[in-house]
């Protein structure tokens, strides 16, 4: 749980700056793409940013601590959080054809491969 520290001029909360984490992930090899999988709990769809660069796939994310007007917090059980995550993509990507979707707290990003790196079969004569 985080603490919550309290300005004693302003009674109003102090921010702090927000841990870097790197989320928990999976990658399953799909027909004709790869999925990947990262958990993402209590982020929202505009806080998730995505950028396939060089070969890495750079997925940053921000869960914020969001308090209604006029309540001032005690105690947090979630606190804000910065997720960090950069993998190295060694198979070509068709980026253009790249999708992703958040939802539950799981954020699932298709990465299609490129028609030349995709298995074919081939005709023996």
């Amino acid at each position: 749980m985080n603490e919550i520290t309290i300005n004693p001029q302003t009674s109003s909360p102090v921010e702090e700056p927000a841990p870097v984490v790197r989320p928990h992930y999976t990658v399953r090899p799909g027909e004709g793409a790869y999925e990947v999988s990262v958990v993402l709990p209590g982020v929202k769809r505009g806080d998730v940013s995505l950028r396939l660069e060089e070969g890495m796939l750079h997925i940053a994310a921000k869960r914020r601590a969001e308090v209604p007007e006029g309540w001032r917090p005690l105690r947090r059980e979630i606190g804000p959080v910065d997720f960090l995550l950069d993998l190295q993509v060694n198979v070509p990507v068709d980026g253009g054809r790249i999708t992703a979707k958040l939802e539950d707290g799981v954020l699932n990003v298709r990465l299609p491969l490129r028609e030349e790196a995709q298995p074919r079969q081939i005709t023996v004569d």
